[in-house]
């Protein structure tokens, strides 16, 4: 398999894909949130009535004190996790929205009926005054050009290989 697939294919992916990373987003952002919350509340963690002492009866409350420890250490651990995965999928939206930003006029347009605002063929020619076909070949183009633009010379270099 030809790695210029690999990008292009990768290029759609994102594209396709574009409006419900929107969503994650939003969704991510929102879990790390409520475990922030969450955390907070739980923060009154019980204390040790009796000191070191743990056979005056302090073993139980201790026990709750290494409870609530570990159970705060899982919190912050998803928390990362979910901070992560955000990070990623930002990125992403970031390059996606970068690269589209550097498509033609008529490029633009037409990627951004056909993959965000899941237009027909049909709906995006008589919109644009163009046939189907052309709509199709000028995708095909804008779809070349946003792997360049998302991938860099990596990409280049394969597409160029197509050539060869």
């Amino acid at each position: 398999m030809n790695k210029s697939v690999d990008y292009i294919g990768k290029t759609v992916y994102y594209l396709k894909n574009y409006n419900q990373f929107k969503i994650s987003i939003k969704n991510l952002t929102e879990d790390i949130e409520v475990l922030q919350q969450t955390m907070q509340l739980e923060a009154v963690a019980p204390i040790a009535k009796y000191g070191d002492d743990i056979t005056a009866g302090g073993n139980s409350e201790l026990t709750a004190v290494e409870a609530y420890t570990a159970k705060k250490a899982q919190y912050k651990a998803k928390i990362i996790e979910l901070q992560n995965r955000l990070e990623i999928i930002n990125r992403i939206i970031k390059k996606v929205d970068r690269s589209i930003d550097g498509l033609e006029d008529e490029e633009k347009r037409i990627v951004i009926s056909f993959y965000l605002d899941n237009k027909t063929w049909r709906e995006i020619a008589q919109r644009n005054y163009i046939s189907e076909q052309w709509a199709k070949k000028c995708r095909n183009k804008a779809v070349r050009r946003l792997s360049r633009m998302l991938f860099g010379l990596t990409a280049i270099h394969e597409q160029l290989d197509l050539f060869i």
